[in-house]
Order: C-alpha cells, then sequence, then structure tokens
C-alpha cells in the first residue's frame, strides 16, 4: 500500500461543494470524497500553519510539541524547535519500509523548521532561493508571498517523482499546495471563473434576529462589490488546486497504483472571510488566519482507502487532525507503541464506534494575547488571555455571531472546566508545562 498525503494550504471546509457549498468549486476533491470517507467535521487545533502541520506530521497536539505560534516572522525566533525524540510519520513510515518522498511549499519560509524534513528520502523544494541577509528581505518575501509556488510546478515535481520511482515500492508521499492561500495569483483560464448568478445575488439566510447571512461569505450588509470580488478569487483558487489534484489522482490511475494507495485530503486551517464575530474587535482579521472561530478551525478531510474500501461514506463525529497520524499508522499496519495525542478513526470508518471524541479544542498565540477554545456538538467556549470569554449555542447561532457568556454564566463556567480538564489532561500525559502559561 501507498500513502498519498495532501495538505491544502488555507482550505475551509465550507467553500468545498463536497461540503454543501452552493458554487462548485471542487469537482476532482468531490469525486475523490464519493471513492472515500468524508468527515463532515474535522477541526484543526491551530488557525496558522508551523504549529498545525507540526501536529499533522507528529499526531500531538501543541501542550506536548510545545509548538503553538508561528515562528518565521523574525529571524531570531529560531529557538522554536520540536524536540528530537519525538517522531514524524515519515521516520515512522520510513523505518517501516516506506520509501518516503514530500514536495514542500515550506521550505519556502524564511524559517524552515527542521523538522519539516525529518524522515524523508526525497525532500523536493519547488524552487530554490538565496539565504536572506535581513530582517526586511524576510518579511518582504514572506508578506508579499512572492516564494510561494503555484500548484501546476508542486504538480510538476511530483508527476516526474512518481514516473521515476511511483512503481519500485511502497512509497509516502507528502504533498503540500499553497493555493488557495494569497497571494490570488492563479493562471488568468482559472481567475475568470464564477462570475455567475451567486456573484450577483449571493444565497442568504436570516440567522438570530433576522440578520441577514451569506453562509461562507458574512453579514450580506458586508458584502460591497470589492469584497465579494476577493470571495470570489478565494473560490477560484479552490477551483484552480482542485484541478492540479485532479491531475496527481488521473496520474496515480494511469500508472495503476491508485487502487493500492491511501489518499488522505485536509487543509493546516481556514480563512476569515467578511465574518462579524464579536471577538473581531481583538485582532481584526479579514482574508487572514486566526482567533478561533469555525470558518478557521473547521477543515476537509478526506481518505481514501485502499480498494475504495468503504466508498462514500460520510461521518459526523468530532475528529481533529492529529487523529490522521495514527490512522495512517494503523491502516499501513505499523507496530510498535508510538504515544501520540490523536485517535485512529478506523473503528468509526469500520462503523465499531460512533464517535471518538466529546469535544475539540483549539490555539491561538498572537503578538498580544492568547487564547484557547473548547467545542461540544451544542456550545463553543472561547476564553482569552487577558481574560474575556466568549460562549455560543453553535446548535442555533452556527456563524458564532451573540456572545451569550453573560447570559449563561453557568454553561461558560462548565466549559471552561472541560478546557482546563483537556488541557490538564495533555500536560500530565507530556509532564510538560502548558505552553500558553510560559512567560
Amino acid at each position: 500500500m501507498n500513502v498519498v498525503y495532501i495538505v491544502i494550504d488555507t482550505l475551509r471546509a465550507d467553500h468545498l461543494s463536497c461540503y454543501g457549498y452552493f458554487r462548485k468549486t471542487s469537482p476532482n476533491i468531490d469525486k475523490l470524497a464519493e471513492d472515500g470517507i468524508l468527515f463532515l467535521n474535522c477541526y484543526s487545533e491551530f488557525p496558522y500553519t508551523l504549529p498545525s502541520f507540526t501536529s499533522h506530521i507528529t499526531g500531538i497536539c501543541g501542550v506536548g510539541t510545545g509548538i503553538v505560534a508561528n515562528a518565521w516572522r523574525k529571524l531570531n525566533e529560531r529557538h522554536i524547535i520540536l524536540d528530537d525524540r519525538i517522531p514524524t510519520i515519515a521516520e515512522i513510515l520510513f523505518h517501516n519500509g516506506y520509501t518516503t518522498v514530500a514536495v514542500d511549499n515550506m521550505v519556502n519560509f524564511g524559517y524552515h523548521p527542521k523538522w519539516f524534513v525529518r524522515g524523508y528520502q526525497y525532500y523536493i523544494n519547488p524552487r530554490p532561493r538565496p539565504p536572506y541577509t535581513n530582517d526586511d528581505m524576510l518579511y518582504n518575501d514572506i508578506v508579499r508571498n512572492t516564494d510561494m509556488v503555484l500548484a501546476e510546478e508542486v504538480n510538476h515535481h511530483v508527476v516526474k517523482w512518481l514516473e521515476m520511482h511511483g512503481r519500485e515500492g511502497r512509497f509516502f508521499l507528502f504533498i503540500h499546495y499553497w493555493d488557495p492561500h494569497t497571494p490570488y495569483n492563479m493562471p488568468k483560464e482559472y481567475s475568470d471563473n464564477f462570475y455567475d448568478n451567486f456573484y450577483y445575488k449571493p444565497p442568504i439566510v436570516k440567522v438570530l434576529d433576522g440578520i441577514e447571512y451569506v453562509p461562507g461569505w458574512g453579514r450580506a450588509s458586508d458584502l460591497t462589490g470589492k469584497r465579494k470580488e476577493y470571495v470570489r478569487l478565494y473560490d477560484c483558487e479552490i477551483y484552480y488546486v482542485d484541478a492540479q489534484i485532479g491531475k496527481v489522482l488521473e496520474k496515480l490511475k494511469e500508472m495503476g497504483i491508485y487502487d493500492d494507495t491511501l489518499i488522505i485530503i485536509t487543509s493546516d486551517h481556514g480563512e476569515i472571510m467578511f465574518e462579524h464575530h464579536p471577538g473581531l474587535s481583538k485582532e481584526r482579521i479579514e482574508f487572514g488566519h486566526g482567533l478561533l472561530y469555525n470558518e478557521v478551525l473547521h477543515v476537509p478531510l478526506i481518505l481514501k482507502l485502499p480498494n475504495q474500501q468503504f466508498k462514500g461514506k460520510r461521518i459526523e463525529a468530532f475528529v481533529q487532525t492529529i487523529d490522521i497520524f495514527p490512522t495512517i499508522l494503523e491502516i499501513a499496519n505499523v507496530e510498535g507503541k508510538i504515544i501520540t495525542d490523536g485517535i485512529s478513526l478506523l473503528n468509526l470508518i469500520k462503523g465499531e464506534k460512533g464517535k471518538v471524541r466529546d469535544v475539540v479544542m483549539g490555539t491561538y498565540v498572537s503578538k498580544n494575547f492568547t487564547a484557547r477554545s473548547i467545542m461540544t456538538k451544542e456550545w463553543k467556549y472561547i476564553e482569552y488571555n487577558p481574560l474575556d470569554i466568549e460562549l455560543y449555542n453553535i446548535s442555533n447561532d452556527p456563524f458564532e455571531l451573540n456572545n451569550l457568556a453573560k447570559e449563561n454564566d453557568e454553561m461558560a463556567s462548565d466549559l471552561h472546566q472541560k478546557l482546563e480538564n483537556t488541557v490538564n489532561r495533555y500536560v500530565c500525559r507530556w509532564s510538560k508545562p502548558d505552553p500558553l502559561k510560559i512567560p
């Protein structure tokens, strides 16, 4: 069995048509979902890339890895490191007989975490660049994203490697697509899409006390022509990366190895559009990622098993991206005790369990404050330091618009305790202090 692990940067689950989005943004991903298992409620712990990727490749939450913040904003932040004793998915599979390869845009960040390359026999940079000599040069490239390559450039290296090595034996292939992250610089044949009826008249639902809202976009009253154009371009980016994924899937079929391949599609985090959350007063974000609302934490997860086992299954239970790690190892029949915070999803897939998690947790670190969230099927609680809290009844308020913390302090207190218990469980498991409480 081969493993192809695809992470699409900045991809909201609710902008994929297989997740119910009103635009047909993802025909190839939709087809893969028909061949596989679609997890409707998968959440990332983090709203940004470095800690999220770290949890993907280790199956360990932020308390266990100690990686809870991005580190490439200044050259002097290189003290953020992962303990070498924590194995990565590539290391484990390499030691179990897999050829390991990554085609990864992350190498093009000014700060490239060394643990991202651990375990790979082939680690391919789609576009090499010279080193930086000062913070200003680094800042310009990071903010302008001038060195993050298009999906078709990533595909060039993926297809080339598959043609050279794809039939030599079992392989683990990790692919990181930067699209649909900004800048929206896809080819023109894709950027001209979606001037559709939804562009001029997006579907509006009324929530709470009659607030008009466009699911996946934000409040209807906030959607100026320019803002609708930004959303359109984001959707075009999804359509573009979906087309490139389709080419990889076709290559696997052409080579006769699709049926014998486990394929995972997910994301590191989503993206805020023009949602109007109370917490945005703390850190105004539009077309960026941060804070702990569901448009940032709710990510897609599709697993296509070998020979398309359990094809077409849809699972509503809560899962987190740390659960992908132990799931791959169990499907690959990797033996031995490997400590992880993730829970294999195989029993969910087989129908032997109805759930693996009662709650999902989120973590955020900014320059000015830290935050954590916990969510049940009905309630979402966000806790900030300096102290502030938000509480949403997501069964009635799925867009997290009406903060009920002052009206329902009993529920807020209960969820605060659940959050404390969850964090303390991880602290005890790893015998480490909570990284959010370290000065």
